[in-house]
């Protein structure tokens, strides 16, 4: 299955190409569909970044080490955590 942005982009151009496709109602519904999965938020708690390191380093979201050292003066990923 394709990420859902470029599901959006494949249901739009089926719509715009093929107008009167005659399962237009059911590309309409999975384009809803996909259009609600872009819009899916993932949070991932200070606690579990600190658990999970792999999660922040090289191969995860990059993030400075000083972001979680509980030192305010250079700044810290604050609760909830990061999305």
């Amino acid at each position: 299955m394709a990420p859902p942005r470029e599901e959006v982009l494949i249901y739009e151009r089926l719509l715009n190409a093929y107008p009167s496709y005659k399962h237009q109602q059911r590309v309409k519904e999975k384009l809803e569909e996909a259009r609600r999965r872009t819009l899916t938020l993932t949070t991932i708690s200070k606690e579990e970044l600190k658990a999970y390191p792999e999660l922040w380093k090289e191969k995860g979201l990059f993030l400075n080490p000083d972001l979680l050292d509980r030192q305010k003066s250079n700044g810290e990923v604050e609760q909830p955590g990061v999305s």
